[in-house]
């Protein structure tokens, strides 16, 4: 890694802190545009992030240690999540009314379950 320090701080798109999660809901439904419109530039705190990345990361760890190998004819091999930052760096799942996650932006994660040889 390069004598440069790491920044602190991190830019993020995030929804304002103020607004009610049903207006995001209501232009979701309308379309993803709508949606990313209301997106505005925030900075967190990389401490903030990786305590909100840990915490999330420890919740799917318990719903996927409930989850099982097999699912009937078909095996349960991969679990992939994205997650929405808010403006102070919290985590949670994405999904708008059918559209890919990863056109949202936001974090996503993909979890393998391991074969043991």
């Amino acid at each position: 890694m390069s004598d440069q320090a790491v920044p602190e701080e991190i830019n993020i798109l995030a929804l304002p802190e103020r607004e009610p999660s049903n207006e995001f809901r209501g232009d979701a439904m309308r379309g993803i545009a709508a949606a990313l419109a209301r997106l505005r530039p925030a900075r967190i705190k990389l401490d903030d992030l990786a305590t909100n990345v840990q915490a999330f990361t420890r919740q799917m760890e318990k719903v996927l240690l409930e989850t099982p190998a097999k699912l009937g004819d078909f095996e349960f091999a991969e679990f992939e999540v994205s997650a929405a930052l808010s403006a102070k760096g919290g985590l949670s799942i994405c999904g708008l009314a059918g559209a890919e996650a990863g056109a949202q932006g936001g974090l996503k994660f993909v979890f393998k379950r391991r074969t043991h040889a």
